[in-house]
């Protein structure tokens, strides 16, 4: 028979292997005595505990359950096919979060919708918190089938960019966080804030802070360039001017943060926030409460420690770091982010399911930074691992700023007049870029800074590594305040958050509630034998010299 031939044909007198398919492969007929209806084609998970599955096939109407999965990882593999038009979880409610909603509005359905069933009423606080549509297990057939017409199709989760009034916390979401973390409410979760912030509403976040505040992401190639010692310093640096400022440890291959600072490594706050972020909306005060306070050249510093081995780079998901890359950016002035040196993704097509990408951290804070501080060395390795690495970060079309920075200069690696050869090699092979940033090799202040678990502001203030990271933080960040008000902030500062020893020349560093941390052993005592106060004579400073 011809193509002319055939294309006479009805479809209705066609043989059924050549009739034409539908238009639309989400939709099937289903066909009831004389009335055809639009089948509503359902994938579940099974709980044993209820059958949600019997209520739907009960009620015989255009909802069908078509297939039954075993796992939420399966149920979002079969929506990606495009197989179904309702996915349904009844089970498995700890692995739904923020990463589940993305999966779901990433599967490219426009018109797929998802639910829960759930019998938990604390999960059904925390997944409504997630703007989750849920529904009771108890429920009939009849408002279950209602419930699933009803149901509105998946779209893109928008980022929470407003910080939630401590009223907005949800005493049901805090438990279902408790059971998650299997800790006790007084003991189990270390709370960090100053007991201070209760008589000092200022520093809660609101108000002046409600504005967005700067992220800078400090990020460099690999080998050793560098870029926790420019991140904590450049952190330190910018809070000596008055600023709140948050450090985070995004570093899922060497966390270094909390080393240099001279933390007890015992937990990753960025991973508690991860995780608090995943399983509900993460506040301000919250995120403030899974960071460290330390005392740093008269300031305090907020810090986020990193993970405490590259094996659990997993539990840094995309979605939940950019919900507190968000949150802080409501609440501290200036945010600096570690990351790491990956700027690879991974092939999704060599996975069944989506899978976690191993540099996720790293991508998503030069996604969140308006500036990213590209950090090399001065070196014939290191300098072309930086202008390939600042070519990758161009491809990723990132909205901020892009700063070249280049660390370990010496004449030892870069030759005679390093600035100059290095300036011409970079105007010749570098990216479209100003090249204005150079910092010093200077090892010795740098080892023993990390020796004393100090800043350079603190062994060495007069050092010229200093000094360019200063310079550094004023192109990142507008003028320090003037003396007076830097002063008062100092007084401030030092008042509510700090406790000096003169007589043992011993410097308190609290990371923990100053009021419980004697009792619960969350304070530790750091050596610094150098550095009580600053001298304010040129008599003290020779004789602080001469004590050195």
């Amino acid at each position: 028979m011809s193509c002319s031939l055939l294309s006479n044909y009805q479809p209705s007198l066609m043989p059924r292997q050549l009739q034409p398919r539908s238009t639309s492969s989400r939709l099937a007929q289903v066909t009831n005595g004389r009335n055809t209806m639009t089948a509503v084609r359902v994938a579940t998970t099974f709980s044993a505990r209820f059958d949600h599955i019997a209520a739907i096939e009960s009620m015989q109407s255009e909802v069908m359950v078509s297939h039954r999965c075993r796992s939420v990882a399966e149920l979002i593999a079969l929506a990606r096919s495009g197989m179904i038009d309702v996915a349904l979880i009844a089970e498995d409610y700890h692995e739904v979060g923020l990463e589940t909603t993305d999966a779901f509005a990433e599967s490219g359905m426009e018109h797929l919708r998802w639910g829960v069933v759930c019998d938990m009423p604390a999960e059904r606080h925390r997944l409504q918190a997630l703007d989750i549509q849920v529904i009771r297990a108890e429920t009939t057939g009849e408002e279950l089938i209602e419930w699933i017409q009803n149901l509105q199709p998946t779209l893109p989760r928008a980022r929470d960019t407003e910080p939630l009034r401590p009223h907005e916390s949800r005493d049901a979401t805090d438990h279902a966080l408790r059971a998650l973390l299997q800790t006790d409410p007084t003991s189990g979760v270390t709370h960090q804030t100053d007991p201070g912030q209760q008589e000092h509403p200022e520093d809660l976040g609101y108000g002046a802070r409600c504005q967005a505040g700067n992220v800078i992401a400090v990020w460099g190639p690999h080998g050793g360039v560098g870029r926790s010692t420019v991140a904590v310093n450049l952190a330190v640096e910018l809070t000596t001017w008055g600023k709140h400022v948050l450090l985070i440890d995004a570093d899922t291959h060497g966390a270094s943060v909390a080393t240099m600072l001279g933390l007890l490594d015992d937990s990753a706050g960025i991973a508690q926030a991860s995780r608090a972020a995943e399983h509900h909306r993460l506040s301000v005060e919250e995120l403030r409460s899974h960071c460290h306070r330390v005392g740093v050249g008269g300031q305090y510093l907020d810090v986020l420690t990193g993970l405490t081995r590259p094996d659990r780079w997993a539990e840094l998901r995309p979605s939940s770091l950019q919900t507190i890359f968000a949150q802080a950016r409501s609440g501290w002035d200036l945010v600096v982010i570690d990351a790491g040196f990956g700027l690879e993704e991974d092939e999704e097509l060599s996975f069944d399911i989506p899978a976690p990408q191993r540099h996720a951290a790293t991508l998503s804070a030069i996604h969140a930074a308006d500036t990213v501080v590209a950090v090399g060395t001065a070196d014939p390795i290191g300098l072309p691992r930086l202008i390939g690495g600042i070519e990758q970060i161009g491809e990723k079309q990132i909205s901020g700023e892009v700063i070249p920075v280049l660390n370990q200069v010496s004449s030892a690696s870069s030759g005679f007049n390093p600035k100059r050869g290095i300036t011409e090699v970079w105007q010749r092979f570098g990216p479209q870029l100003k090249l204005e940033v150079f910092l010093p090799d200077q090892p010795q202040q740098c080892r023993t800074a990390l020796l004393r678990g100090q800043a350079l502001i603190e062994v060495a203030p007069k050092s010229p590594l200093r000094r360019a990271v200063n310079e550094l933080a004023r192109r990142l960040s507008p003028q320090p305040p003037d003396s007076r008000s830097r002063q008062h902030t100092h007084h401030q500062a030092q008042h509510r958050q700090q406790q000096f020893s003169p007589e043992a020349g011993r410097h308190h560093v609290l990371f923990a509630s100053d009021s419980h941390a004697p009792e619960a052993g969350q304070c530790r005592q750091q050596e610094n034998q150098d550095h009580v106060d600053q001298p304010r004579t040129r008599r003290q400073l020779r004789r602080a010299r001469h004590r050195r």
